[in-house]
């Protein structure tokens, strides 16, 4: 068996939604949380890409913060601000919000170009 790396998130608090100083620990450099609608994987994925302190806590190992780290957290926010058709090639999509934007930016004008 292969050794499993330790997350330099070393624990989660969440209070939003249902959960109310949930505890979530023994996390692994990569972590996946699946469940029905509803059972909090969105709190999860909020609590750790706000960060905000407020009323979630995210622990970094070895003194660490967020802001030594590019945080991405892959969840229905994330495929909306970095996933975009291409046109109608089935697909086929740009990513990243910076190409989003600016190939909308493109069909906007060839549409008024073509007016």
């Amino acid at each position: 068996m292969s050794k499993k790396y330790p997350s330099l998130i070393t624990k989660i608090k969440v209070n939003r939604a249902t959960f109310h100083d949930e505890p979530i620990e023994k996390l692994s450099f990569i972590n996946f949380f699946y469940g029905n609608n509803g059972a909090g994987k969105s709190s999860i994925a909020y609590a750790i890409s706000e960060n905000n302190g407020d009323n979630d806590s995210v622990e970094w190992a070895d003194g660490r913060t967020p802001s030594d780290y590019d945080v991405l957290v892959y969840n229905r926010d994330f495929v909306e601000d970095n996933f975009s058709n291409y046109g109608d090639l089935p697909g086929v999509f740009i990513f990243n919000k910076i190409n989003k934007d600016v190939q909308s930016q493109i069909d906007k004008k060839s549409k008024e170009k073509d007016y």
